[in-house]
């Protein structure tokens, strides 16, 4: 990792950028003291490997899309009275 001051910096601006871009990183100072980290980007992940790693959490059920469907076994606070899995999907309708 390299330092470099400030002016410096902003004297060669487009130097240092290529530097970065190949893989430098470096650090900025002022008045020797350290202002700013300048990295190259960490590789994004594509949106498939995001999923994919998702999909590895074991607290985590994807969902397919659409409507929620509720409960297996939808109770009612009150005899007679609808679910409440039955009165959002009502209003949502």
């Amino acid at each position: 990792m390299i330092e470099v001051g400030v002016r410096e910096f902003k004297a060669h601006l487009s130097t240092y950028l290529q530097r970065v871009s190949a893989g430098v990183a470096m650090v900025v100072t002022s008045h020797g003291k350290h202002i700013a980290r300048i990295e190259p980007p960490a590789a994004a992940l594509e949106p498939k490997d995001a999923l994919a790693m998702l999909e590895e959490l074991p607290w985590l059920r994807l969902g397919s899309g659409g409507k929620p469907q509720g409960t297996r076994n939808p109770s009612s606070l009150r005899a007679g009275t609808p679910s409440l899995a039955q009165t959002i999907s009502e209003l949502r309708d």
